[in-house]
């Protein structure tokens, strides 16, 4: 395994921050975030700013935070040829929240964020000293229609992808799928299914433009409920960046 550095995807949303905020709880861990930004000012800047709504105090911990200006679904995730490089000898784990999250959106559009750049950070785990991956994917890649009777987290849900009815489930299916290969040849790999994430068990702090709280607004500006016995399943994003931490 590499240096006592981990690396960061997602970083500036929600599940992002608070995982970051739980990884700074490791003394002596270096966390280097990749930051979608044009430039490292404007990468440390938006994570600045989304590490504060997560309560993290930057100038407590700036000596230990890296922002790194580019994608996950770029060539070298984006970084120069020495950086890349440079990088991949100091990281020993990969923590990969970063995805374009949408139900609306069809397969084609997601497929470059959420399969794509799993491809990329398969090989960054490769170059250099072998990595860890750890991966956040999503519940909803366990309903399918039809599909098994029963499911927990390692069950392989590729045989029914097309029978999802999510085009974002179908994306992080095929990234599961991806990783599962590559694990198949020796890459530690560990997969997640949160189910849907609410706000912080602590402090309250939600994500405002989330399924969740779309739901509760559209409520109460009709003044009505929906008329369903859908059970609300929700884990709060502090526990989820816990046990992603704890892995």
């Amino acid at each position: 395994v590499a240096g006592n550095a981990v690396l960061v995807t997602g970083a500036t949303g929600f599940l992002g921050r608070y995982l970051v905020r739980e990884l700074l709880e490791r003394p002596g861990l270096h966390i280097a975030c990749l930051v979608r930004a044009g430039s490292a000012g404007q990468a440390r800047e938006r994570l600045r700013l989304s590490l504060a709504a997560a309560g993290v105090d930057w100038s407590r911990h700036q000596h230990r935070l890296h922002a790194l200006a580019g994608a996950t679904h770029l060539p070298r995730l984006g970084l120069g040829a020495g950086d890349y490089h440079r990088l991949a000898g100091q990281v020993g784990a990969i923590y990969h929240c970063a995805a374009d999250v949408s139900w609306a959106r069809g397969y084609r559009r997601l497929r470059r964020s959420n399969v794509l750049g799993t491809l990329e950070l398969i090989r960054f785990a490769c170059s250099g000293p072998l990595k860890r991956v750890y991966f956040s994917s999503s519940i909803t890649v366990c309903f399918a229609t039809p599909g098994p009777a029963a499911i927990h987290e390692g069950t392989d849900m590729l045989p029914y992808v097309t029978q999802m009815p999510l085009p974002y489930a179908q994306s992080k299916c095929v990234a599961e799928s991806l990783l599962r290969a590559a694990a198949e040849r020796g890459l530690p790999v560990a997969v997640i299914r949160p189910a849907l994430i609410s706000g912080d068990s602590a402090s309250g702090e939600a994500n405002v433009d989330d399924l969740i709280s779309a739901l509760i607004q559209g409520c109460v500006a009709s003044g009505a409920a929906i008329d369903s016995d859908w059970l609300m399943d929700c884990m709060p994003v502090d526990y989820v960046a816990r046990v992603l931490a704890t892995l």
